[in-house]
């Protein structure tokens, strides 16, 4: 008996040969929510310390990246978030840490960082000054992009 559900692809005929349970339409949405309610967790608490950073709270904002990066160590962008907390309060080293760790994880996945990470860890490594506080993130992402313009 095929599963009579709107959206299913195909005209039927291959299903009747593939010898596993399919799933019925009640159990993708919940795999489904779940990935997306993970998502936009982390996403609202990324805003969350892209806030406190705004507001000078550089250390708080460093706290939540790194509860994000425990709960989801393959994402990149908490790992970026943290490397801009440590660019902001001079701490270089601190960000080339971070920065090491984050490729550590990805080369578990065979993956590199992304370009933006690799600028963010270059414009440290190439030892240029920390961004003042004042700036905030978009004085920070204007910063970044000046640095992208000089080299091409």
């Amino acid at each position: 008996m095929e599963p009579k559900w709107p959206g299913r692809i195909g005209s039927g005929r291959g299903v009747g040969i593939y010898p596993h349970k399919l799933l019925t339409p009640q159990h993708v949405p919940e795999e489904l929510e779940a990935r997306i309610l993970d998502q936009s967790a982390i996403g609202l608490r990324i805003s969350l310390a892209e806030s406190f950073m705004k507001d000078g709270e550089h250390q708080k904002a460093a706290e939540i990246a790194e509860q994000i990066i425990h709960e989801s160590p393959y994402d990149e962008e908490a790992y970026r978030l943290m490397m801009k907390c440590y660019l902001l309060r001079g701490k270089n080293d601190q960000v080339r840490l971070t920065y090491n760790r984050l490729a550590g994880k990805l080369e578990e996945q065979l993956v590199k960082p992304s370009e933006l990470t690799r600028r963010l860890y270059d414009s440290t490594a190439a030892g240029k000054p920390a961004v003042p506080a004042p700036w905030g993130m978009t004085g920070f992402f204007f910063f970044l992009a000046g640095e992208a313009g000089k080299r091409g």
